[in-house]
């Protein structure tokens, strides 16, 4: 019964490390010169609109796009994952001449791994009520009106925007998850307009928490929105760099001794006097959220679950 528990263990660590590098990391490249891939169908493209375009693409089927700069607009109107195999390589960019980059018009669409570049939009779903949109781990950069545009419910999370005008912006956006994500150099990193108020009975706010906010000239523009600045203590709120605190307590209040890496005192990144009401970092963090580097996550997935087995293994020969 042991030996059966332990062979099963080990035979999930070498399928979830096989999914992983095939899957998640998508190392293994389809055997031909085009260089947009349907994982699911086998079948491969020219370009990232043909490939959602095909009859063959169906819901639930995920784009591969290869490293290469990829000059087109790309409309997802259905429910995929468009993936690329490397954010700083996989580009699509609108080399000023294409005003919206990307757009989302169904639910259930995840968008990753790609950088997006040189336009007056980059990423939008304006379609109101659409759910389950995932927008992670994409550059997006040099966009001359809106980074990412939304007026539904999403996820925003672990990409770096930098030197927008403006990085993420929702008009009536309600329930954005907005973390992980690093706002650089950009006129206005968040713009919250009359957001979370989809439904005034049961407002439904966004969060924004675990974020870089650095060098912006304006970190926050909210107006007449529900927004939540921050996660639960330890958790804590954003790294703000025109936010100059102090640490010298720690706790819930903030009231204990020792330092704890979150300020002892709130902030409010929009103090617009004419604001109908102030979003406050109630933890805001002393300093920026290092990114985590994606290449060690198979190696200590693997060391974690080695260890596993061995202390499991242990544990029941001691026993017995």
């Amino acid at each position: 019964m042991r030996r059966s528990c332990l062979l099963v263990l080990v035979l999930l660590t070498f399928v979830s490390c096989v999914y992983y590098s095939r899957f998640l990391q998508f190392e293994a490249k389809a055997p031909t010169s085009y260089p947009v891939h349907n994982i699911n169908t086998g079948l491969n493209y020219t370009t990232i609109q043909e490939a959602i375009d095909d009859n063959e693409t169906s819901d639930e089927n995920t784009i591969l796009v290869d490293a290469g700069i990829y000059y087109e607009a790309v409309t997802v109107d259905k429910s995929i994952s468009l993936v690329g195999t490397d954010r700083n390589a996989a580009i699509i960019d609108g080399n000023f001449t294409i005003g919206d980059l990307v757009t989302v018009t169904v639910d259930n669409v995840k968008i990753s791994n790609l950088t997006i570049r040189n336009s007056h939009v980059g990423i939008q779903w304006l379609y109101p009520n659409l759910s389950n949109v995932v927008i992670s781990n994409n550059i997006i950069m040099n966009i001359s009106s809106v980074g990412i545009s939304t007026r539904s419910s999403g996820r925003i999370l672990d990409n770096l925007m930098y030197n927008n005008s403006c990085c993420i912006s929702t008009f009536w956006g309600y329930n954005l998850t907005i973390t992980g994500n690093t706002l650089i150099n950009s006129n206005m990193a968040l713009e919250f307009i009359y957001a979370g108020f989809i439904n005034p009975d049961l407002p439904e706010p966004n969060y924004v928490w675990s974020n870089n906010f650095i060098n912006n000239s304006r970190s926050l523009y909210d107006y007449g929105s529900i927004t939540i600045l921050n996660s639960d203590y330890p958790i804590g709120g954003n790294y703000w760099s025109e936010y100059n605190g102090t640490d010298m307590y720690s706790g819930p209040y903030q009231n204990e001794s020792g330092s704890d890496g979150i300020a002892d005192t709130p902030y409010i990144p929009d103090n617009n006097p004419y604001a109908m009401q102030h979003a406050v970092d109630y933890y805001p963090l002393m300093h920026p959220i290092p990114e985590f580097p994606s290449f060690l996550i198979l190696p200590l997935f693997f060391i974690t679950t080695l260890l596993a087995v061995i202390v499991y293994r242990r544990r029941h020969l001691t026993r017995a």
